[in-house]
């Protein structure tokens, strides 16, 4: 998630995270990134189609709740946002494959395109309301109520795709 990218400085600044690693976690985490995106198909593999979703947003709500909580050292300041790493790439393997295995091929683009406009919308919208959140609030407690949101909206939405994509397949089956 982008969020947790566009609030490293002054979630890092709050933790006394030195200047100086700044440098060596974001290299990090674009390592860490590259790693995520081999392991990915092996996790999509072992929680399948319907569990990755929600281990996908098991893991945001978590490390959004573990942000918010005041007092953590500065090298968990570090790691706990690199864990978006892993959901990142993990989410963006899990959308294309749903995409490519239940969208029609003269629809795929359009698909593709639709979501990458959604998730990029969803930033230009969801962003300046954090910020917003983060300066009547603190930067806590707009990560507690970003945790809870994502909760809540992910919930709603995965439950809303498990259901088409079991359709789907059904459909699938019984008719060849």
């Amino acid at each position: 998630m982008k969020l947790s990218f566009h609030t490293l400085n002054p979630y890092w600044e709050i933790h006394n995270v030195p200047l100086a690693c700044f440098v060596f976690a974001l290299a990090g985490y674009n390592l860490l990134a590259v790693v995520a995106s081999i392991l990915s198909p092996k996790i999509i593999t072992k929680c399948g189609e319907f569990g990755t979703p929600w281990l996908i947003n098991y893991i945001i709500c978590g490390v959004f709740l573990l942000m918010a909580a005041a007092d953590v050292t500065p090298l968990w300041a570090v790691l706990l946002p690199a864990i978006f790493q892993i959901t990142r790439e993990l989410f963006l393997l899990w959308s294309d494959k749903i995409i490519h295995e239940h969208t029609n091929s003269s629809e795929r683009a359009t698909t593709m395109s639709m979501k990458s406009l959604m998730m990029q919308l969803s930033q230009v919208i969801y962003l300046p309301v954090f910020g917003i959140m983060t300066d009547m609030l603190s930067l806590y407690q707009a990560y507690l109520i970003t945790a809870l949101f994502i909760g809540f909206i992910a919930i709603i939405v995965t439950l809303k795709l498990n259901a088409s994509l079991k359709i789907s397949q059904y459909l699938s089956s019984s008719l060849f």
